[in-house]
C-alpha cells in the first residue's frame, strides 16, 4: 500500500506550497494522482491505527487488490502519437 501511497503523497506534497497559477499549472498536470490522494491517505491511516505496523505481506495483498484499477486506469489514457 505504501508503494502506492509514497508517489502520490510526494505529489500531493509539492503542490501544497505552489500559489497561483504555478499551483493551477501544477494541480491539472498532477489531477489523477491529486483526486487519490484523501482516498489513500485514509487507507494508509486506518491501516496503520488497526495494527500500528504493515507487513510485507498486506502490501502485496494490497497492491494485488489494486492491480486491476489501476491496469484499467492506465489502459484507458490516450497514448501520445508517435513520430
Amino acid at each position: 500500500m505504501y508503494a502506492l501511497f509514497a508517489p502520490i503523497q510526494a505529489t500531493y506534497k509539492e503542490s501544497q506550497p505552489l500559489k497561483g497559477l504555478s499551483k493551477m499549472k501544477y494541480d491539472k498536470k498532477h489531477k489523477d494522482s491529486l483526486s487519490k490522494y484523501p482516498g489513500l491517505k485514509e487507507r494508509m491511516q486506518s491501516l496503520l491505527q488497526n495494527g500500528g505496523k504493515i507487513t510485507p505481506e498486506q502490501w502485496k495483498a494490497e497492491i494485488q487488490s489494486l492491480q486491476p484499477e489501476y491496469d484499467s486506469i492506465a489502459g484507458s489514457r490516450p497514448r501520445p502519437p508517435q513520430n
